[in-house]
């Protein structure tokens, strides 16, 4: 009887702390209560040399323990908390709480708009081809559009996160046009993407449905050759990309591959009839707190 009592009791336990995280997340996601921002800076990352490849377990720890201080749940895939934490530091850091912010190819799991919704960011704009229809979430307006083309006016957005998205059939002249079209000049795009410096096959891979397209893992090349490509729409990044490598941080199972990310900003250049205005990481655009300068 006592053990019956035991296992009774260890079930309930279990069933009782289900309920409550999903209760819990559902509250949190409908801003339960605001978190402070002058507060979450101590937690957030530097943003110094944050185009970089993940070369470590221990930095998707490190990232998991700083979203635990900033009291915000980490994403669904432990190792997408990497990318996504630096996303959110990077807007939390140089953004404002009137900063006009998209992320494509959001999907309804997405992280980044609710956390920043968290902090009091209320301009919060999310497309995926994927949704249904048009819906909302508290203050975040989502659409069911391709990224590639979407219904967004030009000059519109602040910032803009694109994580793990273009390696799924996107194609890279389209995906930077449209995303300079939409930034304001100054404005920031923020990408991630899966990444080993050598090439994985990847051939007849499909991890979504074929419309999605085939997998593909970037390679050192493929990135420096997208970084070409985006100086032509008027992208330049922030700073060099630091390539240096260890472990295949990523483990895939549906698709039995391993691989790690890569994260990097291109900011979209301000042009003026005489001379540039050239923006660096602690840049002015619109509301967005720092400092500019010219360029002779």
């Amino acid at each position: 009887m006592g053990k019956e009592k035991m296992i009774n009791k260890r079930m309930f336990g279990r069933i009782m702390k289900g309920y409550h995280n999903s209760f819990m997340r559902r509250f949190y996601y409908c801003r339960f209560w605001l978190r402070d921002r002058d507060n979450a800076l101590s937690y957030i990352y530097n943003c110094d040399h944050i185009n970089a490849v993940l070369r470590t377990e221990q930095e998707v720890k490190e990232s998991l323990k700083n979203l635990k201080k900033l009291q915000l749940y980490p994403h669904g895939e432990q190792t997408k908390s990497w990318d996504c934490y630096r996303a959110f530091s990077f807007i939390l850091k140089y953004g404002s709480q009137n900063s006009m912010i998209l992320d494509v190819g959001s999907a309804e799991y997405g992280v980044i708009l609710p956390w920043l919704e968290l902090y009091g960011y209320s301009n919060l704009f999310g497309c995926d081809i994927s949704f249904k229809e048009d819906f909302e979430k508290g203050k975040i307006h989502y659409s069911k559009q391709d990224l590639q083309k979407t219904n967004f006016k030009s000059g519109s957005f602040d910032f803009i996160t694109s994580i793990s998205v273009i390696e799924h059939g996107v194609d890279i002249h389209t995906y930077l046009k449209e995303m300079s079209r939409l930034l304001k000049p100054g404005g920031y795009l923020l990408t991630s993407t899966d990444y080993w410096p050598e090439p994985i096959d990847t051939k007849g891979l499909y991890p979504y449905e074929k419309a999605l397209g085939e997998m593909k893992i970037f390679t050192r090349k493929d990135i420096e050759e997208l970084v070409q490509i985006a100086q032509e729409y008027g992208l330049e990044l922030t700073y060099p990309i630091d390539f240096s490598y260890k472990d295949k941080v990523v483990y895939w199972e549906r698709v039995d591959r391993r691989f790690t990310f890569i994260f990097f900003v291109l900011r979209k250049k301000v042009v003026s009839q005489f001379r540039r205005k050239v923006y660096i990481p602690h840049i002015s655009i619109g509301n967005v707190k720092g400092l500019a300068k010219w360029e002779k």
